[in-house]
């Protein structure tokens, strides 16, 4: 009885050694493949790889065809994509006993841009609506570029673009925007139009603001033709709200002297035209009026940015 019993163990024992032996097998085998975070794409825009070969691979061989670099030998490439046309993607990845390829036919599609379009911000693949209103092409929300400076600590002139987000909460910043302060949105260079928008896009101007308050019927009711319908975010009672060129404006309140303001309330949106050393041009939209207002405001106030291009 007790020579069965020991054979026993020992057959469960080589059964488990077995079974050890064959997941370490399947975990040395070599298989290339990859993903991305966008397979369809705006001329211009970046596509990020990202490397999910199994096994343990320790080179990898990436052929982009289209793509600018057109080879790489990073684990998790980033390639710019110029022309439209579609195209295939290779990896090859080899370990000290092998290698692997995986070939990709068709992977991305690179469309000329059109108003309506998704956008993909290259600085950190951000991606935006655009809507096409009166021979304008809007951000269809509000920009949110940049890293979050703590409404406590001044901003700089670094290079980096800086952003507040009410009560210094980036949940706020990913459903409302950003908020900037003028000198930040355009670049501490007040001739740069571009600013802190997306390539191609520009911090509209004072002109651009008077075209679209005209086209949305006039001062007097432009406000409610811009705002957001209904009282999910504006407070009651959102007066004459009805979003009809589908702009979709935000209360996202502001930031004054260190003091968040007004959320739910009311937006102000930047021009890149400066009134004085210390003011620059702004829209204001509130919860209890439809007017929108084309007034001035001080340089140093963190308010939101709605970036546009020509069609």
């Amino acid at each position: 009885m007790r020579k069965y019993l020991y054979a026993g163990i020992i057959l469960n024992l080589m059964f488990l050694l077995l079974m050890i032996i064959s997941c370490k097998k399947d975990k040395s085998v070599l298989v290339a493949d990859f993903k991305v975070n966008y397979k369809k794409i705006n001329a211009g825009e970046k596509v990020l790889f990202t490397d999910i070969s199994k096994g343990s691979p320790l080179t990898w061989s990436w052929i982009f065809n289209g793509g600018t670099p057109f080879i790489s030998s990073e684990q998790n490439p980033t390639v710019t994509y110029s022309t439209p046309g579609i195209y295939a993607v290779s990896l090859t990845v080899t370990d000290e006993n092998s290698n692997n390829a995986v070939v990709k036919s068709e992977y991305i599609e690179v469309v000329e841009f059109s108003c309506g379009n998704n956008i993909i911000d290259n600085r950190d693949y951000n991606v935006y609506g655009t809507i096409p209103i009166n021979n304008r092409c809007w951000l269809s929300r509000n920009l949110n570029a940049g890293i979050l400076v703590q409404s406590n600590h001044a901003l700089a002139d670094n290079n980096i673009i800086e952003k507040r987000c009410f009560n210094n909460d980036t949940s706020f910043c990913n459903l409302f925007g950003g908020l900037y302060t003028w000198d930040e949105l355009m670049r501490y260079n007040g001739s740069a139009l571009s600013g802190i928008c997306p390539t191609g896009f520009i911090v509209p101007t004072q002109q651009i603001y008077t075209e679209l308050i005209a086209y949305a019927g006039g001062a007097m009711v432009a406000g409610g033709n811009l705002k957001q319908k209904g009282m999910a975010l504006w407070q009651t009672p959102n007066t004459g709200a009805t979003d009809t060129l589908g702009f979709e404006a935000l209360p996202s309140g502001f930031l004054l002297q260190n003091v968040f303001m007004d959320l739910y309330k009311n937006t102000y949106f930047w021009t890149s035209d400066t009134v004085s050393t210390s003011e620059a041009f702004a829209v204001l939209l509130q919860y209890n009026t439809a007017e929108a207002q084309l007034l001035f405001q001080n340089k140093n106030v963190a308010a939101p940015l709605r970036c546009v291009r020509n069609l």
